[in-house]
């Protein structure tokens, strides 16, 4: 695949979306990470794609998984929300239990139908995690009586945004065969300072020597980490952490 701005991108959008982001230890990286992304986003819009029969073909793929995604999330919403309105006349308990289990699986509401392709793509793994939550899991058997279609939908959201992630995935390996700005070069080489960053970060508060950490890396770490093992040139990546100058 290769390191792209796009990858590069991805990475430090799927670290931004954990809570442990907001934790004292890696708060202080949020700012790094969000002007990354900001440099990144901005050279793109400088950047002239490469316009093929195969790109549009991805393009449109990827609407119409956009689409199914954000459909299937509204379904799921308002099965939600049928549940508690019924649930509120009989059983306000059980209401309760519903709406506890919405917020947790749903905490920014339809938010996750309003961002880019590759930010959907990328909620979309936190969203599988958030579907084993106990509260969500009780909730989903009272909205279930309800909306007898509800798991129908939460599956068709993750699929679509799984599918959505893969044809990212296919249109930034054809990216990367487009010649790169110096501005995305520069955004693309401070992007990977940044993860470079992040990681040295987590080994020290999530040592990799303890089996414990394994899935915080996997969320934090774990598509920086792809990357690299993917890229056949390692140039761009530090070899050893960038020391936090204050500037980083």
């Amino acid at each position: 695949m290769g390191v792209t701005g796009g990858n590069v991108r991805g990475a430090l959008d799927a670290a931004r979306g954990n809570e442990e982001m907001g934790g004292p230890e890696l708060v202080w990286l949020k700012p790094r990470i969000d002007g990354a992304i900001s440099g990144l986003d901005a050279a793109a819009r400088t950047s002239r794609a490469p316009t093929t029969p195969e790109v549009d073909a991805l393009k449109k793929d990827g609407g119409a998984q956009d689409q199914s995604h954000d459909n299937r999330h509204r379904f799921s919403v308002k099965a939600f929300e049928l549940a508690e309105l019924e649930l509120g006349e009989t059983s306000p308990s059980e209401r309760k239990i519903v709406t506890i289990g919405k917020r947790s699986l749903y905490p920014d509401g339809l938010d996750i139908t309003q961002r880019t392709w590759k930010s959907e793509a990328d909620e979309t793994a936190l969203f599988q995690q958030r579907l084993e939550r106990p509260e969500v899991v009780a909730a989903l058997v009272l909205v279930r009586a309800v909306v007898p279609g509800i798991d129908r939908a939460l599956q068709g959201a993750v699929a679509a945004g799984q599918a959505l992630g893969k044809t990212m995935r296919e249109l930034a390996i054809l990216e990367a065969g487009s010649n790169e700005t110096p501005q995305m070069f520069a955004a693309r080489t401070r992007g990977m300072q940044v993860l470079a960053l992040l990681r040295a970060t987590v080994d020290e508060v999530y040592p990799p020597s303890d089996k414990a950490n394994a899935v915080v890396r996997e969320r934090l770490i774990g598509r920086y980490l792809e990357l690299l093992a993917e890229a056949n040139d390692k140039t761009t990546a530090p070899a050893n952490p960038v020391e936090d100058s204050g500037t980083a």
